[in-house]
């Protein structure tokens, strides 16, 4: 019973008018933000060289940025921008984050890139917000559970294309040697989802 009532959610949030592009966004987003638990340590490894020590450094400012971002900043910046303006701002700078890491070539700039892009972490609240305003109120929680449930799902299939990825890209053997494309594809991913936004805003949310 529970399956078939998690089934129904799922499809109640792809079908229900005013929400399905948000949804995609949503899947959009966590797909690319999956990129860094699945690869983030063999990456750093292998382009910079790392260490244990220095990938759990990273690992501990990415904590500290994102803690600033959605415990200060955010509570400022999305009243001041409104939802619409903030999702759109926070997908674009998960965009060139990723992308970005991908490109960097010293440490320096990840460290740089890192903190400028946990900025994006205002868009998954925002977002949050759009779409709960346009649900019921009885209607909450099987939103919240549907979305946490495509959520898992991302956290499922993401490590397996990303790490495919790595593997390919950063074989010796490969066409062309790129380790960083698991993160170029996850900012194609996110940039993607902003040609959803695009078509879900009317124009003068997101220019006002």
């Amino acid at each position: 019973l529970c399956r078939v009532n998690r089934k129904g959610s799922l499809y109640k949030v792809f079908t229900t008018k005013g929400i399905q592009l948000f949804v995609w966004v949503y899947i959009l987003l966590f797909m690319a933000g999956n990129v860094h638990p699945s690869v983030w340590t063999l990456y750093t490894e292998t382009k910079f060289g790392w260490t244990s020590v220095q990938v759990g450094i990273s690992l501990a400012v990415v904590g500290l940025a994102i803690a600033f971002v959605q415990g200060y900043l955010m509570r400022i910046l999305i009243p001041l921008w409104g939802d619409p303006k903030a999702t759109v701002i926070g997908t674009i700078v998960g965009a060139f984050g990723y992308a970005g890491i991908a490109l960097a070539t010293s440490t320096w700039m990840v460290y740089v890139i890192l903190i400028v892009s946990a900025l994006q972490g205002i868009s998954n609240p925002a977002l949050q917000s759009i779409v709960s305003a346009k649900v019921p109120p009885n209607e909450q929680g099987e939103l919240q559970g549907s979305l946490m449930s495509l959520n898992s799902l991302t956290a499922v299939i993401a490590p397996i294309l990303y790490t495919y990825l790595f593997a390919h890209f950063a074989n010796p053997d490969a066409p062309f040697q790129f380790a960083g494309m698991p993160y170029l594809i996850a900012g194609v991913v996110c940039a993607s989802s902003l040609i959803l936004l695009a078509l879900s805003f009317p124009r003068k949310a997101t220019t006002t």
